[in-house]
């Protein structure tokens, strides 16, 4: 569950780094270090959540290939795909809890 919210958390930086419109060497920097932490994420995540890890960690890497660009129109999408895909894994650990409950 940890892994599903720093992830949402991370994506929700990025895209407010991009959005900052005299920041960007924040975004840049942000966008970076971002990227490869929520790439490592996905990785952990995949160990229980094939499709979603493996959906962080393609998204964290481009956000970190973007991050030559700064803000960029793609780090606004791939941002909130980032957290969308956290949302999607905390929903499906909250399930899978309830599943395990009932």
């Amino acid at each position: 569950m940890w892994k599903a919210i720093t992830s949402g958390v991370l994506g929700a930086w990025i895209v407010a780094a991009a959005l900052i419109p005299a920041a960007a060497d924040l975004s840049c920097w942000t966008n970076l270090i971002g990227g490869f932490l929520v790439l490592g994420i996905g990785l952990f995540m995949a160990h229980r959540h094939r499709v979603l890890g493996a959906l962080n960690s393609f998204f964290g890497m481009l956000v970190a290939v973007t991050s030559l660009w700064p803000q960029s129109p793609q780090q606004l999408v791939l941002g909130g795909l980032i957290a969308i895909t956290a949302v999607a894994a905390i929903w499906q650990y909250y399930r899978e809890s309830v599943g395990k409950s009932t």
